[in-house]
């Protein structure tokens, strides 16, 4: 892992330590994942990442008419380049890299964890298990381009 990913994620990890939370295991199932009570808190006012492939980037924007983003989605506080984000966050190879980061509110998101990502880098995950409104995408309401 190049040097400024090792720092992000042992930046974040060391930032939800210092504010006494327990990070869950990787092998922890989703059903079995604690909502995360005061999430802005645990990190400290620090926004959450949701990284989007090319096909999907279109899809996350109010700009799209779209108010809810329904399903599951994975986010992280840790800020990646496409060069990091497939072997850090344990992505698909096989699937495009991720080139785009939504950013979003975690006060505008009810989401379940952190745990470590399973077979990542250290990185930590949340899941938001029930979707997110479009209010929760941090102005610009579009992804942006990561490199």
């Amino acid at each position: 892992m190049p040097h400024a990913t090792h720092l992000a994620v042992t930046l974040d990890e060391e930032m939800l330590m210092r504010n006494g939370v327990e990070v869950f295991p990787p092998n922890m199932a989703d059903t079995d994942l604690p909502e995360a009570v005061d999430l802005s808190e645990q990190i400290k006012g620090r926004l959450l990442v949701k990284y989007l492939r090319n096909g999907d980037h279109k899809r996350y924007s109010t700009l799209s008419g779209v108010t809810h983003f329904d399903g599951r989605h994975w986010l992280t506080p840790t800020a990646l380049c496409t060069e990091t984000v497939v072997q850090t966050l344990a992505l698909p190879t096989d699937l495009d890299t991720p080139s785009y980061a939504l950013i979003l509110d975690p006060d505008k998101i009810v989401a379940h964890g952190p745990r470590r990502v399973r077979g990542g880098s250290g990185a930590v995950e949340y899941l938001v298990k029930n979707g997110f409104d479009a209010d929760a995408i941090v102005p610009p309401p579009w992804p942006r381009e990561i490199k």
